[in-house]
């Protein structure tokens, strides 16, 4: 059987398809060829410091920063507002400036996870880009890279504080925190007001104003960033005007008592650890979705969703100090009220003492020093001539002797 030969089809205008090349360019060396030493100490720092945990190392520095600023809020107010010593204005003027470093410092750590969240999409957006351009002419990737970041800061920037930083669950625990430990009596400030007075002022000693800037702008907007106070109150909306009285509950909805593990759901409401799991195992053998016991919540949780909250219990185991310091001040005002009353009547008493002694000598004194007085009004000169006259004298027992002498 004769073999087939295989033949190409002309195409339909007759002639086949070939593909163009485009030509490389000439390879270059490079200038500085990293070594592999040095590759391996990079692999390595990268394995020990991996970008991820970077995300971590802010977290633990706010997390410091918050307890940090927490202490400081509760020994002022015990030291100030409690024990009622003088407050010096220009002392009140270092705490306000020294909150305002806080905030600084606090922001800072913002806008530094906020630019690593940057980075992260920009290098993703550009090797994503880099993959769909085929063939045609790519870009440079540096300053591709340094321009979408420009272009990221400003972003954020032009955005106001309370968009910036008021959803954040880091800022809005640490200003909690803060505002709590230094007036736990006081309502909990709207978000607005945050960006308006400097944190550990409890009274309106210093405002923060537009001329105090929080960080200089780097991102090349040619202009400087007033990142204390963008708010002006003149525009402010209906509804943010309206305060809020309600404080923090420090007690489980559900054991009506104080909080020792608790946990928050997706929904921000918080939870006695060991009750909220047990309401779950109950929904569970009822097959219906767990919904959040709070009033006027309703909303659907789930366990996977239950987080720690380090916040809540970090208050109250300030709320206990703070009564177990207003126990201990309870029982030494009753003890020196105790004290007192006892060193009062103990110098009654002697006094008391003194002034029976005193009066049971007096008579005792006269009787021996008696001497005879005459009526009232007489001096004393007139009442010895009275007794003197009284008195017998020898001249008369001479005369009455004479006279029975003569008689007999």
């Amino acid at each position: 059987m004769p073999t087939r030969r295989l033949t190409s089809r002309p195409s339909a205008a007759g002639t086949s398809r070939r593909v163009k090349r485009s030509a490389r360019p000439a390879h270059n060396p490079c200038v500085l060829p990293i070594h592999d030493k040095c590759s391996s100490e990079l692999r390595a720092f990268h394995a020990k410091h991996p970008p991820a945990n970077i995300h971590r190392y802010l977290k633990d520095a706010v997390e410091n920063l918050r307890e940090a600023s927490g202490n400081f809020a509760e020994k002022r107010r015990t030291m100030v507002f409690e024990t009622e010593k003088d407050r010096d204005e220009s002392t009140e003027q270092d705490i306000a400036e020294l909150g305002k470093r806080v905030e600084k410092n606090l922001r800072g750590l913002v806008d530094l996870d906020q630019e690593l969240t940057n980075m992260k999409q920009v290098l993703h957006d550009i090797g994503e880009a880099e993959k769909q351009r085929g063939n045609g002419d790519g870009v440079q990737p540096v300053e591709e890279y340094l321009k979408e970041m420009r272009k990221a800061s400003k972003a954020f920037k032009r955005r106001e504080l309370k968009d910036r930083y008021g959803n954040l669950v880091e800022y809005v625990d640490f200003r909690t925190v803060v505002h709590a430990l230094t007036d736990p009596t006081a309502p909990t400030p709207q978000r607005k007001d945050w960006f308006k007075k400097p944190m550990f002022v409890c009274d309106a000693v210093a405002t923060i104003t537009d001329e105090d800037p929080v960080s200089s702008d780097e991102g090349g907007t040619g202009r400087a960033e007033n990142d204390i106070e963008m708010v002006d109150r003149d525009e402010q909306s209906d509804d943010e005007i309206q305060e809020t009285a309600a404080t923090r509950n420090l007690k489980c909805v559900l054991t009506m008592r104080r909080f020792e593990e608790p946990v928050r759901a997706a929904c921000g409401h918080v939870f006695e650890k060991a009750a909220i799991v047990t309401m779950f195992k109950d929904y569970k053998k009822l097959k219906k979705p767990t919904v959040c016991p709070t009033s006027g919540c309703g909303r659907e949780i789930k366990v996977s969703d239950l987080k720690d909250d380090p916040v809540t219990k970090l208050l109250v185991q300030a709320e206990i100090r703070r009564e177990r310091l207003e126990q201990e001040r309870a029982m030494m005002n009753s003890d020196d009220e105790l004290v007192l009353s006892r060193s009062k009547a103990s110098k009654s008493k002697s006094d008391s003492k003194g002034k029976e002694k005193s009066g049971s000598r007096r008579p005792v004194k006269v009787e021996d020093e008696e001497i005879p007085y005459g009526e009232e009004g007489d001096s004393v000169e007139e009442a010895v001539e009275d007794t003197v006259e009284d008195a017998p004298s020898a001249n008369d027992g001479e005369d009455d002797d004479q006279d029975m002498s003569a008689s007999d």
